[in-house]
């Protein structure tokens, strides 16, 4: 009995590899392991032939979509710190790789290295939070039956990514290679299929000798499909044949059951030493897995030369005339074959069992693809094995044989990793044939997904891990969208739209609409954010890195997304609902709304926020700011209109210095500071603000101009009466003058963009009365010009204007200590139902201003509470029937004797 047969581990189904008489197949056919029909194995090379030319259609496709499209989308269970670092490191895979610069040498650079960080990301992760269980089941193929979906991710997505994406590393010579794919291959299978890890030191410390222990031969074989050539050579080397196990079925007389001693010994040493020299001459003895390399090529001709060495040495002249012996290998051969080939056995100078091992040893070398195939434990070492030994070169040379040397040379252009994923996908296909004992279970989805890899159909591969882990899974999907090889959606109709119009489309029956349906990588990034909404505030476990809320990360994700149109939608869907809390909030959604291409839905951000503001709130400033950046232009003016408004109603700024928001006190105090930062969030919106807020300003500074003196309480102002007077002046001059800018020559004319409205207009004058035929101050012949042309031009423009010019007036005038007349409710009431549609202070009317007055009014009655403290007030020298025509009378008349000053002061001048 062979020693497979009794090795308990050698084969997960049961099977040892000399169940079938192997020994016997492998000498009757130099270089290749052949299986007789009898044991359905493969017989000769028609099947790997064809393979290489045209592969097979995936069995796999269908049952892949069925699973992964059952699967429900995962809950966001991983840790802030992976969340947050798997976004930084895609955020620099755009950053780095497109946005840095188009080249496509720069693109591939990164995709050569952010990947990679992705990898070792979700390892670390996967290592930190695993929980290991001694009596797990370890042989299974993936993490195991109690993997979280996590590590399942991260299983296939680790693989997928050094498959398409394999790193650099570097050599002896201090520069740096990309692994090939056979290396890559080899690690992954050492870090994430090692079924019996311990077999090889376990073997190497067997005593009496490493030869001895019953795994001996199996643990070779493992070792040197795992690409470990220094543990084979150490292995053979060290072997102790003295003492080694004997499991040949030759009559017990020729050698000892355990050991070797005189020629026997000797011989085996000398085969031993052998393949010891010729496995150090490996390439992957100092590191090389390019396969494909000129040193490859050299090493499967020294390992057939030592195969033809150790027959020739072992069966001597027996050889030739066993090979000679055709009847003795054919299917009839009968009793008389068998006892050849036990006659051969008893011959041989070696002992038989150590000449098959060997034999079996030097085919998996030589890339015999039935040896590797028979020594492997299941499908996934199989494979690998195949991808790492099998020499298919040989069966693309007998091809050429019957095409032509042009059509040859075509098949071998392209890249190594077009080459190594297309022998990745037939060294699958060959593992898992038919004829072989291995079988992908359907019913497991780790199985399946790590099947839809292997076969190249990465849709499938990233449909499994959105129904594992959404970072994962959407991280791999940009990678994979990005570097090409993610299937792209595919148009829904083949004819060219652009060339038919709508009598055309509907002739055919075809519609005209886009399909809505979404794309592998669109699909994946919807999932995970969609998820990631769902989440709170993410915190890194150290300080670096600022904290990020889940829709943060969501937004930035649906901002990737291939088709613009989904990625508004969904954007807009989600921002319908969501609360907007805090200028805080407010802020980081504009910027990354506007960070990922959504501009108007950035406006429609801040104009819902100034909105909220300006009807719940005294927060004038911040409504301001949030208009200008939805640049609603209408929209701060009616924030304007209402406090000049307000001020000139009260005749005092409103609203008073304690009440001020902070954005509004910038805004006042310290203009430039404020419009700074503001452009640097939005230029046009800082351009907005610096030209509507003027007017509003200047009035605000003519009444802390006027009340300086009251408010600092028996302090000392800065400057004298008279000077203050005429800065007050100056200031009043510019806002009456701006006011005044829509009616210029009597014609209204809405298009020349006043800053003040012109409703403003009779009350400004009011407040411009206190400088008019005074004794104590003597106004400028310019200040005079500007008063006259703006009365000139209320009389002469139409009478909508005039009207509502004076309906405001009225209000002012009613607010006013001490007058007697209707309270400014009824006025504004009036002044609303009397007021057009058209009116430009028919903001009056709006839901803004009817809020604004109530929340400012209260039950006293006045919208300015506490004790006011004016440098004057202008109403104190009218009465409450005062009218617009009557202040204007006054204007006039006064205005008469100044400028009659005026002349004269400069008739005095000039003598």
């Amino acid at each position: 009995m062979d020693y497979q047969s009794e090795n308990p581990a050698s084969r997960t189904n049961g099977r040892g590899y000399d169940q079938r008489s192997a020994s016997d197949l492998l000498l009757s056919a130099e270089g290749a392991l052949r299986r007789s029909s009898e044991g359905g194995i493969l017989g000769g090379n028609d099947y790997l032939s064809q393979s290489l030319l045209r592969p097979k259609e995936s069995i796999f496709g269908s049952i892949a979509k069925d699973l992964y499209t059952r699967m429900p989308p995962p809950q966001v269970t991983e840790a802030d710190d992976l969340l947050l670092n798997t976004e930084s490191i895609i955020t620099r895979l755009y950053e780095q790789g497109i946005g840095a610069s188009e080249e496509e040498d720069r693109v591939q650079e990164v995709l050569m290295t952010i990947p990679g960080e992705l990898v070792n990301l979700w390892e670390d992760y996967d290592r930190n939070t695993r929980v290991y269980d001694s009596e797990e089941y370890t042989t299974a193929i993936g993490p195991g039956p109690k993997a979280t979906n996590f590590q399942k991710s991260n299983y296939i997505a680790g693989l997928a990514l050094q498959i398409h994406h394999p790193q650099r590393e570097a050599n002896s010579f201090g520069t740096s290679r990309v692994k090939p794919l056979p290396q890559v291959m080899l690690e992954w299978l050492d870090d994430h299929h090692n079924v019996f890890p311990s077999y090889l030191e376990e073997v190497q410390h067997h005593r009496p000798s490493p030869s001895n222990s019953r795994l001996f031969w199996s643990t070779l074989f493992n070792s040197l499909i795992r690409g470990k050539i220094v543990a084979v050579v150490n292995l053979l080397t060290d072997a102790g044949w003295r003492h080694a196990r004997n499991d040949s079925d030759v009559a017990v007389g020729q050698y000892n059951e355990t050991g070797f001693s005189g020629a026997a010994l000797q011989n085996v040493e000398n085969v031993a030493a052998a393949a010891v020299k010729v496995f150090q001459l490996c390439p992957a003895a100092h590191g090389d897995w390019n396969i494909r390399g000129s040193e490859w090529t050299l090493f499967r001709l020294r390992i057939s030369q030592a195969m033809e060495d150790l027959k020739r040495y072992a069966e001597g002249n027996n050889r030739d005339r066993s090979e000679s012996n055709a009847y003795a290998r054919s299917s009839f051969a009968g009793k008389s074959g068998t006892y050849s080939r036990t006659a051969q056995k008893a011959e041989s100078k070696v002992p038989w069992h150590i000449y098959q091992n060997l034999v079996t040893l030097y085919s998996i070398a030589m890339g015999d693809a039935n040896a590797i195939v028979e020594v492997c434990e299941d499908w996934v070492e199989a494979a690998a094995g195949l991808l790492v030994w099998w020499d298919e070169g040989k069966d693309d040379r007998r091809q050429a044989l019957n095409r032509s040397r042009n059509t040859y040379r075509a098949s071998l252009r392209g890249s190594e990793m077009e080459h190594y994923l297309h022998k990745l996908r037939k060294s699958f296909e060959t593992a898992t044939n038919k004829t072989t004992d291995f079988a992908v279970n359907t019913a497991d989805e780790l199985e399946v997904s790590l099947a839809s890899l292997l076969e190249g159909d990465n849709e499938a591969v990233v449909g499994f891990l959105r129904g594992w882990s959404g970072p994962v899974s959407s991280a791999v999907a940009e990678v994979a969208s990005l570097a090409g090889w993610l299937p792209q959606p595919e148009p829904q109709s083949l004819i060219n739209m652009g060339s038919l119009d709508q009598e055309d489309l509907d002739l055919l029956g075809v519609n005209s609409s886009p399909s809505k349906t979404d794309g592998v990588k669109d699909l994946t990034l919807i999932t995970y954010a969609k998820s990631l909404t769902h989440r709170g505030q993410l915190k890194r476990s150290t300080s670096s890195g600022p904290s990020q809320e889940g829709w943060e990360l969501a937004i930035a994700i649906l901002g990737r997304l291939d088709s613009t149109t989904r990625s508004e939608e969904i954007v807009g869907h989600f921002l319908q609902g969501f609360p907007l809390a805090s200028t805080t909030v407010v802020d980081k959604l504009w910027r990354l709304l506007n960070e990922t291409g959504m501009g108007h839905h950035a406006e429609s951000v801040a104009e819902s926020y100034a909105t909220r503001l300006a009807d719940e709130s005294h927060k004038y400033g911040e409504a301001l700011w949030y208009y200008a950046l939805a640049h609603k232009i209408q929209k701060v003016k009616d924030v304007l209109d209402l406090l000049i408004s307000f001020s000139l109603i009260q005749s005092t700024a409103f609203p008073p210095e304690p009440e001020l928001d902070d954005h509004l006190r910038r805004l006042v105090a310290s203009p430039k500071d404020a419009l700074t930062e503001i452009s640097r969030m939005d230029f046009e919106a800082a351009g907005l603000l610096h030209k509507m807020l003027s007017g509003y300003a200047t009035l605000r500074k003519f009444y802390s101009l006027r009340d300086e003196a009251e408010v600092l309480k028996g302090g000392k102002p800065k400057n004298s009466a008279v000077s203050r007077k005429i800065e007050a002046a100056s200031a009043l001059m510019a806002v009456i003058s701006s006011s005044d800018d829509n009616i210029r020559g009597g014609f209204y004319d809405e298009e020349r963009g006043a800053v003040v409205n012109v409703d403003f207009l009779l009350a400004l004058l009011g407040e411009a009365m206190v400088f008019v035929n005074q004794t104590d101050y003597t106004i400028t012949v310019g200040q005079i010009d500007v008063l006259l042309k703006a009365i000139e031009d209320l009389q002469t423009v139409g009478p909508r204007v005039y009207s509502a010019c004076a309906e405001f007036l009225q209000t002012v005038i009613a607010s006013g200590q001490g007058l007697k007349g209707s309270s400014p409710t009824d006025m504004l009431r009036k002044t609303t139902s009397n007021s057009s549609g058209s009116s430009s202070f028919s903001m009056i009317g709006s839901s803004m201003f009817a809020s604004q007055l109530k929340h400012s009014m209260g039950s006293s009655g006045v919208i300015v509470k506490g004790n006011i403290k004016r440098g004057w007030d202008w109403r104190q020298g009218i009465s409450a029937s005062t009218n617009g025509d009557d202040l204007l009378r006054i204007l006039r008349h006064g205005l008469a004797k100044d400028l009659a000053k005026a002349w004269l002061n400069e008739a005095d001048n000039k003598i």
